[in-house]
């Protein structure tokens, strides 16, 4: 695994878990997450996880 793809996993896993378990929007994640903007997190996440970030709060349990 190259350094940029163990930084893109270790992002998506924290995007996952802050959409789980915060109430934070989409765009504060983003941003706390070092994307540049909302849309190129979204678009990340969605190839990720196969379903954008705010279909996977509503599917997620919350812990």
């Amino acid at each position: 695994m190259s350094p940029s793809q163990y930084l893109a996993k270790a992002r998506m896993t924290k995007a996952a878990e802050m959409l789980k378990e915060s109430s934070a929007s989409v765009t504060e994640i983003a941003y706390s997450l070092g994307y540049a903007n909302p849309f190129a997190f979204t678009r990340a996440f969605t190839r990720h996880y196969g379903m954008p970030p705010t279909a996977y709060r509503e599917k997620a349990p919350r812990e």
